[in-house]
């Protein structure tokens, strides 16, 4: 279940792009910057961020497993 490139950032399943913009949110960060759509932030972290995935329910990979996988693979 590992992924084919081994460049990577593996996130725990429960930490989704909303999931990430709604900590955000409730930090009330509002008096330091402006509040940020939803859309706006995977816009955002899909044109900056292409090596920091999620991983499916069903295959939580920590980064040494994930390390391992592609070690094995080769």
């Amino acid at each position: 279940m590992g992924f084919a490139r081994d460049n990577l950032r593996v996130l725990p399943s429960h930490f989704t792009r909303k999931a990430i913009w709604q900590l955000c949110d409730a930090a009330d960060c509002a008096a330091v910057i402006r509040n940020v759509r939803l859309r706006s932030v995977c816009q955002l972290w899909k044109q900056l961020l292409p090596f920091i995935v999620v991983t499916k329910p069903m295959s939580d990979l920590g980064w040494v497993c994930q390390q391992n996988n592609v070690m094995v693979v080769r």
